[in-house]
């Protein structure tokens, strides 16, 4: 397996994945990881997040975003947002961004990994998987389709917790299990679990930009509702946190629903307007998600044994979900 990665000289906040007969391509826009570094220390400037973190004596200056974000897409390069005078909340907000931009590319990586790319060129004759999709980068709508990005997110969702814990890895019958030190380069271990969840809910906020539609329409898309993505990492990080420490979900939901909050609270005033994240209980949200997460689940059965064909390596989650051969007596499947 060759890997080309590349920085494309594009304006915004967009990314693909591609497969040829030379090698295999990821190309992330030039505007991505610098727009992500800027967006990290706006909203770290704001001492919501970690607020415990932070240098005694300097004050914090809470940066606004001028404009809403999908605005700030073609004009990243313009706005200019100085390193925090304080450099605990800066190494907070560098690592905020390295985290969000490692989502980026394991998301595209796991496109190729996974056999995403070389299943769709098989069944859809497409080259290259977008991450927004343009007028240069279509693709056709299928529950397919959908179900790869689910997949994809999943397995960068893992990547990045993994890189912000640290866990101790334990190969058990090809499955790892997790030891989480308490303390990590980060800081503690709920540290680090807060950055990796707001790391990918700055990326899936960031699929806002275009089209979404209605949350609730039934109809398959290329990627799953941005609404149903930021709710899916939420519930994603959980999820392998209980299934990979063998611990009950019940230890980690605090933590996420924290880091959840923090998130929420910091986008509603670091940008001028009031953002619309649209991931209430209400009007039957909750009921739509779980809908589609059973969509997905269907698709993924059904493709399974051509993908794991198709994979380049590692291991497929199971088209049956599995209890972990680690923690037999915990309910977690994955």
């Amino acid at each position: 397996m060759i890997l080309d990665v590349h920085l494309i000289d594009r304006v915004g906040f967009n990314a693909f994945a591609g497969s040829f007969e030379d090698a295999d391509v990821i190309a992330i826009f030039r505007d991505v990881p610098m727009l992500l570094l800027k967006v990290a220390r706006a909203m770290v400037s704001q001492g919501l997040i970690l607020p415990h973190i932070r240098t005694e004596g300097i004050a914090v200056e809470p940066i606004v975003v001028p404009g809403r974000y999908n605005e700030l897409l073609a004009s990243v390069r313009v706005w200019e947002v100085h390193p925090l005078a304080d450099p605990l909340r800066e190494k907070i907000a560098k690592t905020l961004s390295e985290l969000a931009t490692l989502f980026v590319l394991a998301h595209e990586f796991t496109h190729i990994y996974n056999g995403h790319v070389d299943y769709l060129k098989r069944h859809l004759g497409l080259a290259l998987i977008a991450e927004i999709e343009g007028q240069s980068l279509p693709s056709p709508a299928t529950f397919e389709r959908e179900t790869l990005e689910w997949d994809a997110d999943v397995n960068a969702s893992q990547r990045v917790l993994e890189m912000a814990i640290e866990p101790v890895l334990t190969d058990v019958n090809g499955r790892s299990a997790w030891s989480v030190p308490l303390r990590n380069q980060i800081g503690s271990r709920d540290d680090a679990i807060h950055l990796a969840t707001i790391a990918q809910a700055i990326c899936a906020f960031f699929t806002t930009a275009g089209k979404t539609g209605n949350v609730f329409d039934e109809a398959p898309r290329t990627h799953p509702h941005p609404q149903f993505r930021l709710v899916n990492l939420f519930s994603a990080v959980t999820h392998s946190l209980a299934y990979r420490t063998g611990q009950p979900p019940d230890v980690y939901a605090p933590i996420i629903a924290s880091a959840a909050d923090q998130f929420a609270r910091t986008i509603n005033v670091v940008f001028q307007t009031r953002q619309d994240l649209g991931v209430t209980d209400g009007n039957g949200f909750e009921a739509a998600f779980m809908a589609r997460l059973i969509v997905w689940d269907s698709n993924w059965a059904k493709m399974y044994n051509e993908l794991d064909l198709l994979k380049r390596g590692g291991t497929l989650a199971p088209p049956v979900g599995l209890v972990h051969p680690a923690y037999p007596a915990n309910s977690t499947i994955g």
